[in-house]
């Protein structure tokens, strides 16, 4: 099926939430790719929003199994410029 990433990166045939795409998107590619979900998939940009959040908890999650992080410990988000503020916020 169809899968929205955190980021907004849109995979198609892939059925792991949250897998990665195969590179890093520009900032161009993201916003492309954060425009075709809300207008051609239809996602509210709030939905786009609370995946990257989701995302983020699931990377501190398996840092936390990995070892490379310890319960308890602080976790900073930090967001650039540019609509990014609502991902780091949520």
């Amino acid at each position: 099926g169809t899968r929205v990433t955190a980021g907004g990166a849109i995979l198609r045939g892939m059925d792991a939430p949250f897998a990665r795409p195969p590179r890093p998107l520009s900032r161009a590619e993201v916003r492309e790719v954060d425009r075709r979900a809300i207008e051609d998939l239809g996602l509210p940009g709030v939905v786009l929003m609370e995946n990257a959040a989701l995302g983020l908890t699931a990377a501190v999650e398996r840092a936390l199994r990995a070892g490379r992080a310890t319960p308890g410990q602080d976790v900073v988000v930090v967001c650039g410029r540019g609509n990014n503020g609502g991902d780091g916020l949520a």
